[in-house]
């Protein structure tokens, strides 16, 4: 079995430490795994030397990078990529000072949203310190941490950062929407850089945005010049997983999967591949299109 889709400490909304991760991945007899933390690639300079000592199995390095197409945020996941020549692309974007000035901007936004539905909020939370800190969870955090806030928030939502960041937060549509693309990458830029250090390009969990026509999505990212999509992913069990899988097959595009893990602090993601409570089981045969290319 497979996983290629985790995150680190080094992405903004986890904690865990890599080798923790490592050692998990081979207790659970991982053959390939692939740490993609958002827009980072700080494991692959730092601790990737010392993978071996800890997982037996391959590492594809990968990253989960920001991206746009038309008004929609999505993510795509590049793998096999050269790190040294996906990090100037990485620092044109997202830095720590770009990322402090998408923090403190889009909580100015969001405490104006709550203050206009008279929601309770320290706005002491938009004092940003060391470290790279998730905008949305900080802010969801603190409308939570508020009981009287709950009759005039989301039940969906309420606790939920995936609901909140997906169909609020990262929709168009919704009053919640925050336009990000100053500081984002549009998807072609993306598959660019991402194809100039040598790696591919698959977008990531396509039913987890909030689109009505994931096919015209789909038509969209392929004129874009992704080269495989994640047809295996929590959010694409059963019909949806076949949906996707088929239209990659159609399409002549390659196949990745992943649990997408976050550990706890993320409490709807929160395990790997292998795990006893994980029912997602990713075969390893699915990358066998595009693995002698690793």
């Amino acid at each position: 079995m497979i996983d290629l889709h985790i995150h680190t400490k080094y992405s903004p909304d986890s904690e865990n430490e890599p080798i923790e991760i490592l050692k998990n991945a081979k207790k659970n007899k991982l053959d390939y795994i692939s740490i993609t933390d958002h827009n980072d690639v700080s494991f692959y300079e730092n601790e990737y030397i010392e993978y071996k000592k800890h997982y037996n199995g391959v590492i594809i390095p990968g990253c989960e990078i920001n991206s746009y197409i038309g008004n929609q945020t999505i993510e795509v996941l590049a793998y096999n990529i050269d790190v040294t020549k996906i990090k100037p692309f990485l620092n044109k974007y997202f830095t720590f000072e770009k990322r402090k000035e998408e923090y403190e901007k889009s909580m100015e936004i969001l405490f104006l949203k709550a203050e206009k539905i008279g929601l309770v909020v320290n706005k002491d939370i938009i004092n940003i310190k060391q470290g790279i800190i998730y905008w949305a969870t900080v802010f969801l955090n603190e409308v939570c941490s508020h009981e009287e806030n709950k009759s005039k928030f989301m039940d969906d939502a309420w606790g939920n950062i995936n609901i909140f960041y997906r169909q609020y937060i990262s929709n168009p549509n919704s009053e919640w929407y925050i336009e990000v693309i100053e500081n984002t990458p549009r998807v072609d830029e993306a598959i660019k850089n991402i194809h100039d250090a040598d790696g591919l390009v698959f977008i990531a969990h396509p039913f987890e945005y909030p689109i009505k026509n994931v096919e015209l999505f789909l038509d969209e990212l392929v004129k874009a010049g992704i080269d495989g999509i994640e047809c295996y992913h929590i959010s694409a069990f059963d019909e949806k997983n076949d949906y996707l899988l088929k239209y990659a097959k159609n399409k002549n595009l390659f196949i990745s999967g992943g649990s997408d893990y976050h550990g706890l602090v993320s409490k709807d993601k929160y395990r790997m591949v292998g795990d006893s409570t994980m029912k997602l089981e990713i075969p390893t045969e699915i990358i066998k299109d595009w693995n002698s290319k690793i």
